[in-house]
């Protein structure tokens, strides 16, 4: 057994990956898919995640008002490791340079007791407890997720009192983190995921543009979101206000990503919500395509270029009874 002076260093033994891709180096972007959502408690969490390492199983957008926290971790030294803790931190905007905060918001597990590990060896996958996150207690809107490992039952965050010394601690190997999309417990909201590959080996730069169509309630809140690259914006529909919900991304290419949109509407509301995708018209061989849509760019994003392809559309009707669907793809 190892004594307290001779412990491994898990921030460079014990990797919570921050992307599939991830053997150990420094990464950023928030989406690892080691710290695992679901909506109820996995049967057998070892054997289960263990045989989904290659996979991201989260489900990260839950309508329910509990859901589940696992934390995925592997040995990557050449020694076994012992008697250490998985934590997992609800962050929000305000917290990511100020950790020592973070134990106001630390998650809980389901039978209340630490997540401890006695032992793992060299090159094994461990699994934690499993947290629990209750937005009736917890909020709603949980910004990002955090994972940490340590020696400590509870350990002191204090000493990060800098933007560069939370970096620092960040790009540790047992330190990871997970953007997690809106939980909304209610009957009348409602979301779909637009599937989409980007075609050629090169970046561009990629539009999404919701509006709302005729016949959609005044009142109905609608946005779209992505969770890699991160981002999320919504507004509340005026039929006096035409503006268009615009979000300007540069995507890699040859390159799969999910874009979600979403609705609630009041009760007894209707909602007819359209999203469509373009990219810029950079090479000649797309402009026999392209179309100009400045008009509604010019007023809702800063830094466009005219003309654009689009690329295709998704549209979702929710009139109490049907929601409409159809994928986005582009071949």
């Amino acid at each position: 057994m190892n004594t307290q002076d001779q412990l491994p260093e898990l921030e460079n033994c014990l990797l919570i990956r921050e992307s599939l891709d991830d053997v150990g180096g420094v990464l950023h972007g928030n989406f690892s898919p080691d710290i695992v959502v679901r909506r109820f408690t996995l049967s057998d969490p070892l054997q289960e995640l263990t045989e989904t390492y290659n996979k991201d199983i989260s489900e990260d957008k839950i309508q329910e008002r509990t859901m589940y926290v696992y934390v995925r971790f592997k040995n990557i030294s050449d020694q076994p490791l012992e008697n250490f803790y998985i934590h997992v931190y609800r962050n929000h905007l305000g917290l990511y340079n100020n950790p020592k905060e973070w134990n106001k918001y630390k998650l809980a597990t389901d039978d209340r007791k630490p997540s401890v590990i006695s032992g793992l060896e060299p090159g094994a996958i461990g699994v934690s407890k499993a947290f629990v996150f209750d937005s009736s207690k917890d909020g709603k809107f949980p910004n990002c997720l955090i994972a940490v490992a340590t020696y400590e039952k509870d350990p002191d965050f204090s000493y990060i009192d800098s933007y560069e010394k939370y970096i620092a601690f960040a790009d540790q190997k047992n330190v990871s983190a997970r953007n997690v999309c809106e939980i909304i417990a209610t009957d009348n909201y409602t979301e779909q995921d637009l599937h989409f590959r980007t075609s050629d080996t090169k970046k561009n730069t990629y539009y999404f543009i919701a509006e709302a169509e005729k016949n959609t309630s005044p009142g109905v809140t609608y946005g779209i979101k992505c969770t890699h690259p991160y981002f999320s914006e919504h507004m509340v529909y005026d039929p006096k206000n035409k503006s268009a919900i615009v979000v300007k991304e540069t995507l890699s290419g040859n390159c799969e990503y999910t874009v979600t949109l979403w609705a609630e509407i009041p009760k007894g509301g209707e909602a007819n919500i359209i999203v469509r995708m373009l990219v810029e018209a950079s090479e000649n061989e797309l402009m026999d395509h392209a179309v100009d849509i400045s008009d509604i760019l010019k007023d809702n994003c800063i830094g466009y270029k005219a003309p654009v392809v689009v690329l295709g559309d998704c549209t979702i009707r929710i009139d109490g009874k049907n929601i409409g669907r159809k994928e986005l793809c582009y071949e």
